[in-house]
C-alpha cells in the first residue's frame, strides 16, 4: 500500500492526549504543513509535546500548538509566549539538550531509564533519584517515548527511506525509534532505489506516511 498522504491524513492520526515528538533545528526540519493541518483542520487536545526548542517568530503554527492543545510540553529551551503561560501552569519542563537526545536514544532502544551526571546539583535534580557510583553523583533520568513523532527530510523515497542532511537531522533519527508512528515531510519524493542505502537516515520500515512539500 502506498505511504503517500495529505497533510491532513496525517494529522487525523494524531488523538486527544498522544504524546507528540516534533523534529527540526529551528524551522529547518520542522513538519509545518501536517502541524497547520493539526491546528486548522482538526480539533486533537491534551497532546504532550517534546520538542527541541520552541520559537513563535520561526514556527508560528507550533505557537498556535502549544497556546491552544498543549497540556504539557518538554524541550531544552523555549523562546515562545505560550511557553510562559505553561511555565506558570507548572506544564513547562525544560532539560539539558544532551539528556534530551539521550533519553529519545534510550526510549527507542526500549531502556526505560539511564544515569546522568548532567544537572547534579542544579534545579534538574529536583524529584529525581540521585546515587554515588566510585564518589561520583549522578540523576536519574527516565527515558522518553511518544505515540508521534512528526519529521521532515530532504529526500525521501515512495517507501519512506529519509535522507536527512546536516543540522537538519536534530533529533529526527532517535525521535522515530522513540514513536509508535512516524509522518514524514518530503521535500523531494523520489522513486525506491534513488536514495544510495548509505545515505539512509531513517528506514522505510518505521514510516508510516509520507507527506509531500514543495519547498
Amino acid at each position: 500500500m502506498s505511504k503517500i498522504m495529505t497533510a491532513l491524513e496525517a494529522a487525523r492520526q494524531i488523538h486527544d492526549g498522544d504524546t507528540l515528538m516534533l523534529g527540526g533545528f529551528g524551522s529547518r526540519g520542522f513538519a509545518a504543513k501536517i502541524v497547520g493541518a493539526l491546528c486548522k483542520d482538526t480539533e486533537v487536545r491534551d497532546l504532550r509535546i517534546y520538542v527541541n526548542a520552541p520559537n513563535e517568530k520561526t514556527r508560528p503554527d507550533l505557537e498556535e500548538l502549544l497556546a491552544t492543545r498543549c497540556s504539557h510540553v518538554k524541550c531544552t529551551f523555549m523562546r515562545s509566549s505560550a511557553g510562559a503561560r505553561l511555565y506558570g501552569e507548572g506544564k513547562l519542563e525544560l532539560m539539558p539538550q544532551g539528556s534530551f537526545a539521550e533519553s529519545l536514544r534510550m526510549g527507542g532502544a526500549g531502556i526505560p531509564a539511564y544515569y546522568t551526571p548532567v544537572g547534579v546539583g542544579t534545579p534538574v535534580e529536583k524529584g529525581k533519584e540521585v546515587r554515588e557510583f566510585n564518589g561520583k553523583k549522578y540523576i536519574l533520568e527516565e527515558s522518553l517515548t511518544g505515540d508521534v513523532a512528526l519529521l521532515r527530510a530532504n529526500v525521501v523515497d515512495k517507501m519512506g527511506n529519509c535522507f536527512i542532511k546536516g543540522a537538519t537531522k536534530n533529533f529526527s533519527p532517535m525521535m522515530a525509534r522513540a514513536c509508535k508512528k512516524v509522518f514524514v515531510e518530503a521535500e523531494k519524493l523520489v522513486e525506491v532505489g534513488e536514495i544510495d542505502p548509505e545515505n539512509v537516515t531513517i528506514p522505510g520500515i518505521m514510516v508510516n506516511g509520507i507527506v509531500e512539500v514543495n519547498v
